[in-house]
């Protein structure tokens, strides 16, 4: 049972942030293995994340069990406001928030407190590996 990112945005910053989840899972990789996640229940866990403008919004932070393509979606909205910030710091945590969001609300039979807790500690390690190497951040 692996885990899948998805990430949905509006034309203006769609690819932004496809491009910045893209480099979080990257770089949370010597961390944290989504390919090997494997938790019990046979459904792949999809991080659906959103970053839309807040008069756009509205899609709301939930789970759901997609049993014909057995997978297990949370999905979680990202601060839309602090990604289209300048800011590449404002970018990396919209993003690392959004990624622990989504996780912290897969229900425990889904997926234990320490594999949310070692995602987690990931997320963080990626987010400073991402603020100290301003060259890796996505054009």
């Amino acid at each position: 049972m692996p885990i899948s990112l998805l990430t949905f945005g509006d034309a203006k910053l769609g690819r932004s942030f496809q491009d910045w989840g893209n480099e979080f899972v990257y770089t949370m990789g010597a961390n944290f293995d989504f390919d090997k996640a494997d938790y019990g229940p046979p459904e792949t866990i999809v991080l659906a994340i959103v970053c839309l403008p807040p008069e756009m919004a509205g899609i709301g932070n939930g789970t759901s069990l997609k049993r014909g393509s057995l997978e297990f979606w949370s999905t979680f909205e990202a601060d839309y406001v602090a990604f289209s910030s300048c800011l590449p710091a404002n970018k990396i945590s919209a993003v690392a928030t959004a990624f622990v969001g989504a996780i912290q609300q897969i229900p425990e039979k889904r997926m234990p407190v320490e594999a949310k807790e070692n995602f987690t500690q990931a997320t963080r390690l990626a987010a400073a590996s991402l603020v100290a190497q301003p060259d890796r951040h996505p054009r």
